[in-house]
C-alpha cells in the first residue's frame, strides 16, 4: 500500500524537472526574440530577405521609431508609397523588410479599418540619399519620423560631384540701415518699383508709412512680402502691417504682438525688446509640438511635412525632425540661414552667414545636406561687412540680403543665388 503514494511522488519530481526545463528554454527564446535598441532587430522568418546592409539598418531604425510612436497600440495597418527612382522588386523587398521587422516588434499587421492605427512610409529621395518617412495615424494628431539613406556610388548620379557658386548681384544702397527690400520692374524692366522696410517706416513706391513701436530693438527684425499684385506685408516685432484695398499700410496695434508666420503652417512669436524667436509652433501640421527659441530658421519642405534646422541661441544650429530631439547639430555657423534649391543638384542646400560680429567682414557658405551631415561645397562668397538680414524668396532659388558696407558706411540690397560649377 506504500507504492502509489511512492509512484505519485517520483511522477510529481518529474513533471517538475520537465516543467523547470521547458520553461528556461522558453524563457531564453523570449529574451532572445526581445530587440535591442543597440543592435539591429532579429527575426526568425525563414523568408527572411536580404536587403544592402544600408538599407537594412535604416529599415530597422525606422521600425524603432514607428513603434515607439505606435505605443501602446498593438495592431497598425502598413501602406507604402514610392515616389523615389526605386524599382518594383526594391521596394517590394523594402515592405516586407518593414512587415518583417514591425512584427518582430510585436506589432500586428491588419488592413486599415476602423480602429487600427495607420502607417503610411513613404520612400522618397534627393540626388545622393534616399529619405524614407513614416506618417503613424493617432487619434489626437499625426507623428512623422525618418531615416535617410546614403545612395551607393552606382545609385548616384554625376551631379553629386558637382561644385556649387554662390554669386551675388548687388541692388541698390544707401546711408540709412533697413531690414528688408523688394524690387519689382516694370515697363519691360525699364522702371524699378522699390518696397524698402525700415525699423521706424515702410516705403511703398515712394509712399511712406510709419511704423509704431513700443518695444525697440537695439537689433531690429524685419521681413517683407510682395506679391505679384503688389499686395505688401510686412513684420517688425511684434507689428504686422499689410496694404489695404486703396493702396494704404495698415499696421497692427503695439500693444498685440502679432506671430510671425513661417513655412509649413509654422508661426512663432517674436521676443519683444530682442532680436530672437520664441519657438517654433504648429497646431495644423504632422509635426507637431513646439521648437526651441531661434535666431532663424532653414525649412526642409517635403510631401510628407516640413522639418526643421534652427540657429539656437547657445551659437549651435541643430537639424529637427521632430520637437522631442534633435537628430543633428552643427557647429561654427553664423545665425542667419536659409535653405536654397538647385537646378544642378536637387539635394537639399543651405546658406549661412559667418560668426563674425558687426565690426567684421561676413562671408556665405552653401552647405550641402546629406545623411543628416553638413558639408560645405565651393568657396564662400566673401562681403565687404557684416550680413544683417537673409530671407529666402518665395521660389527658393534666390535669397535676399541685407549687408553693411565698411569701408563707404553704406547699407547694401543684394540677391544672391547659386550657381553649378565654377
Amino acid at each position: 500500500m506504500q507504492l502509489l503514494p511512492r509512484l505519485f511522488f517520483l511522477r510529481a519530481i518529474v513533471s517538475i524537472f520537465i516543467f523547470a526545463t521547458v520553461g528556461s528554454t522558453l524563457s531564453s527564446q523570449t529574451l532572445a526574440q526581445q530587440p535591442s535598441q543597440q543592435t539591429p532587430i532579429e527575426t526568425e522568418d525563414e523568408n527572411a530577405i536580404q536587403l544592402k546592409t544600408t538599407w537594412d539598418k535604416a529599415v530597422s531604425a525606422l521600425a524603432y521609431k514607428i513603434a515607439a510612436a505606435v505605443k501602446p497600440a498593438k495592431t497598425v495597418s502598413l501602406e507604402v508609397k514610392n515616389k523615389s527612382s526605386l524599382d518594383a522588386e526594391s521596394v517590394a523587398s523594402v515592405r516586407k523588410a518593414f512587415t518583417q521587422y514591425l512584427v518582430a516588434l510585436h506589432l500586428k499587421i491588419e488592413p486599415d479599418v476602423s480602429g487600427v492605427r495607420h502607417i503610411e512610409i513613404t520612400l522618397s529621395e534627393s540626388n545622393s540619399e534616399y529619405v524614407w518617412v513614416a506618417e503613424v495615424g493617432l487619434a489626437e494628431s499625426e507623428q512623422v519620423v525618418m531615416v535617410s539613406v546614403r545612395k551607393e556610388n552606382n545609385d548616384v548620379s554625376n551631379a553629386t560631384n558637382v561644385t556649387l557658386t554662390v554669386q551675388r548681384n548687388l541692388l541698390k544702397t544707401q546711408n540709412a540701415p533697413f531690414l528688408d527690400f523688394s524690387k519689382h520692374d516694370v515697363s519691360a524692366g525699364r522702371v524699378s518699383l522699390w518696397t524698402i522696410l525700415e525699423a521706424g517706416e515702410l516705403k511703398n513706391y515712394g509712399d511712406v508709412a510709419p511704423i509704431p513701436q513700443i518695444h525697440v530693438s537695439r537689433d531690429p527684425r524685419g521681413r517683407l512680402s510682395v506679391s505679384e499684385a503688389g499686395q505688401v506685408e510686412a513684420q517688425v516685432g511684434g507689428i504686422r502691417c499689410a496694404s489695404t484695398a486703396g493702396g494704404l499700410i495698415d499696421c497692427s496695434s503695439p500693444d498685440s504682438s502679432q506671430n510671425w508666420a513661417f513655412a509649413g503652417g509654422w508661426e512663432s512669436a517674436y521676443v519683444l525688446g530682442r532680436n530672437y524667436f520664441a519657438g517654433l509652433t504648429s497646431d495644423t501640421t504632422r509635426l507637431t509640438g513646439n521648437l526651441p527659441q531661434f535666431f532663424s530658421a532653414a525649412p526642409l519642405v517635403l510631401d510628407h511635412g516640413t522639418f526643421w534646422i534652427l540657429t539656437e541661441l547657445d551659437g549651435k544650429a541643430r537639424f529637427y525632425e521632430s520637437p522631442a530631439n534633435s537628430a543633428a547639430t552643427f557647429s561654427g555657423w553664423g545665425d542667419d540661414i536659409a535653405t536654397i534649391t538647385t537646378t544642378c543638384d536637387p539635394g537639399w542646400h543651405v546658406l549661412v552667414t559667418g560668426t563674425g560680429d558687426w565690426t567684421q567682414r561676413d562671408q556665405i557658405q552653401v552647405y550641402d545636406l546629406k545623411n543628416h551631415q553638413a558639408l560645405a561645397n565651393g568657396p564662400p562668397l566673401e562681403f565687404s561687412g557684416p550680413v544683417l538680414a537673409l530671407w529666402p524668396s518665395e521660389d527658393g532659388k534666390t535669397v535676399r540680403v541685407v549687408s553693411r558696407n565698411l569701408q563707404t558706411g553704406k547699407y547694401e540690397a543684394s540677391i544672391v543665388s547659386v550657381s553649378c560649377g565654377d
